[in-house]
C-alpha cells in the first residue's frame, strides 16, 4: 500500500509541475456595454489552444478556473 500511496503522490506533484503558462493578450471588450450596471466588467474570458472559449464571473475562485482550464485545454 505504501508503495501505491507513492506513486499516487509522485504522479500529482508531476502533473502540477507540468502547468505550463502562455502569453495573454488584453483587448478591449466588444460586449455591449450593460445600462446601469457593471456586469460587463465583471466577465472574465478566457480562449483555450483549442479554440474553446470560457466566459467566467471574475468572482470565480482562480483554482477552479485553472483546474478547468487544464481539463479542457
Amino acid at each position: 500500500m505504501t508503495t501505491l500511496r507513492t506513486w499516487i503522490y509522485k504522479l500529482r506533484r508531476e502533473q502540477q509541475a507540468s502547468v505550463s503558462l502562455v502569453p495573454v493578450r488584453v483587448v478591449a471588450s466588444t460586449a455591449p456595454a450593460a445600462r446601469g450596471t457593471a456586469a460587463a466588467s465583471s466577465e472574465l474570458e478566457i480562449e483555450l489552444k483549442t479554440g474553446v472559449r470560457l466566459r467566467l464571473s471574475t468572482a470565480v475562485d482562480l483554482d477552479y478556473v485553472v483546474a478547468l482550464a487544464q481539463r479542457l485545454g
